[in-house]
């Protein structure tokens, strides 16, 4: 996935395993005007997560192999992820783990999920209208 480059901008990372969810929550945001990269299970996530230095991290809890438990674990011994926002996605209800600032069951209400990224993605930059209508190739 291509990142367009834009000063003190930072994506959402969103880690999914589902790749339907993945793909139609990264397509919400993008047409909300955001800059979004995905990773498809734990150890993506926190190899993108040291990378871009996300603005705001979606982590799913039930992964295959390091579940967002352990990836939470593993971005707060980062001293780069100290300060990023995590939220939770889950089937089931679920409490906030120490670590993330929210958590959220799905399916996801968009209205909700829209008010954390506008409260945590401080760094985020929303592109404009003319670079938002350019589906980024896959």
């Amino acid at each position: 996935m291509a990142l367009v480059e834009l000063p003190n901008a930072a994506p959402i990372l969103i880690v999914e395993d589902n790749e339907e969810s993945r793909e139609g929550l990264a397509d919400y945001l993008r047409l909300q005007g955001f800059i979004v990269a995905e990773a498809s299970n734990g150890r993506d996530a926190i190899t993108l997560a040291q990378t871009l230095e996300p603005c705001l991290i979606l982590l799913d809890v039930m992964m295959p192999g390091a579940n967002g438990h352990e990836v939470l674990e593993a971005l707060g011994r980062m001293p780069s992820m100290q300060n990023t926002p995590v939220v939770m996605t889950s089937d089931f209800e679920h409490r906030v783990p120490p670590g993330a600032v929210g958590a959220l069951q799905k399916p996801l209400r968009l209205d909700t999920l829209l008010e954390y990224v506008h409260a945590y993605a401080t760094r985020a930059q929303r592109l404009p209208l003319q670079l938002r209508d350019v589906t980024p190739p896959r």
